[in-house]
């Protein structure tokens, strides 16, 4: 019959076995979290930047409404293809359409 002592070393040597085992698990898992945490980030500056510089091309033929008469004016120059980057729009007045 083994020894209460030796059963206890042995109870310990396994209980420190699956700790060195689940630690390397947790570092495996911590990396891939760290990984997909820079993803989400890599995504959202991404995302910003985006929006930046669509907020920046909107110019070109964006929707203007019109406070008395309901009906919608599109910002476009001279030319039909709308405002250069840059230049400011026209100011829309009543009577000259579109």
């Amino acid at each position: 019959m083994p020894s209460v002592l030796g059963l206890m070393e042995q109870r310990e040597a396994r209980a420190r076995q699956d700790l060195e085992s689940w630690t390397e698990v947790l570092e495996q898992v911590q990396a891939e979290v760290d990984a997909a945490r820079e993803r989400v980030e890599r995504a959202r500056v991404g995302h910003e930047e985006l929006v930046s510089v669509l907020a920046e091309e909107s110019t070109v033929d964006t929707p203007v409404s019109v406070p008395s008469g309901g009906e919608v004016v599109t910002a476009a120059g001279a030319s039909g293809l709308g405002v250069v980057h840059g230049e400011r729009p026209p100011v829309w007045r009543s009577g000259m359409g579109e």
